[in-house]
């Protein structure tokens, strides 16, 4: 079976880089099933890079391979991983990508990526990703040994600040942590977190909720709501339009919830 490699990215659908990297990748291994989970990250935006990351790779099987290249420090000291989550190998700039995944779930294994050996020969200082992300986690696909690409670490950047909800006892505090395509607001507060039989009282800047939607289409088009969406976590939404454009909120904006 060909090993299954995603690509996640802040490039560009149509970016030659896209597909220049994908040209490297194939040009170690041929054989490879790529999968194009997104290219539209906004640019250098690291948060939802990690958000979209801890909401995608868990999805795919042991044995796969992710590549995820949101890389505003690169060329400067940060360094760069390979990391085995849960049988799954990924490989990053060492920026707090990789945050919520290993939150959720600590790597069995991690490496920097420093063998060169596994690089192409001319590694530019801009464009990492193809010269050396890509080509490491290609020969990971031939079956290099994770520990061939360099030496073992048990430390990593993560994101800066909280970005996990702090839950009291009459509220909780949250933040949005990602802006879908739609314009919806996904925030970190999820059902888990989230107590039963409330009247709640949602507070997103300037904006205020007294009661969650159980759908988009329950409310007139235009209507600005608070729902739990398909990821299970509370996001706002405005029906057949975008919350982003509306309220001008953006990744990072807190998140208040009372009862």
């Amino acid at each position: 079976m060909a090993p299954l490699v995603t690509l996640t990215t802040d490039f560009g659908r149509d970016s030659i880089y896209v597909a220049q990297l994908k040209a490297v990748l194939l040009s170690i291994n041929r054989q490879l099933s790529l999968v194009d989970v997104t290219h539209e990250i906004p640019p250098q935006d690291v948060v939802s890079g990690a958000w979209i990351l801890r909401h995608t790779v868990p999805y795919f099987p042991a044995g796969s391979f992710h590549l995820a290249v949101i890389d505003p420090g690169v060329g400067t000291e940060r360094r760069c991983l390979a990391v085995d989550w849960e049988g799954r190998y990924i490989v990053a700039p060492d920026n707090g990508l990789l945050t919520f995944l290993v939150r959720s779930s600590p790597p069995r294994r991690a490496v920097w990526l420093e063998n060169r050996a596994y690089f192409r020969s001319e590694v530019s200082s801009t464009f990492h990703g193809r010269d050396l992300m890509g080509p490491a986690l290609a020969w990971l696909t031939h079956g290099v040994p994770l520990e061939e690409l360099g030496p073992p670490t048990q430390k990593w950047v993560e994101l800066s600040g909280d970005w996990q909800p702090r839950v009291g006892d009459r509220e909780i505090q949250g933040r949005i942590v990602f802006i879908d395509r739609f314009g919806n607001l996904i925030t970190n507060i999820g059902k888990d977190c989230w107590p039963r039989q409330i009247r709640p009282l949602i507070k997103v800047g300037a904006y205020q909720f007294t009661e969650l939607s159980r759908t988009y289409g329950e409310r007139a088009p235009g209507d600005l709501i608070a729902l739990f969406g398909s990821q299970g976590y509370l996001e706002i939404a405005v029906v057949n339009g975008s919350a982003a454009e509306q309220t001008k909120l953006v990744v990072g904006t807190p998140v208040l919830v009372t009862w």
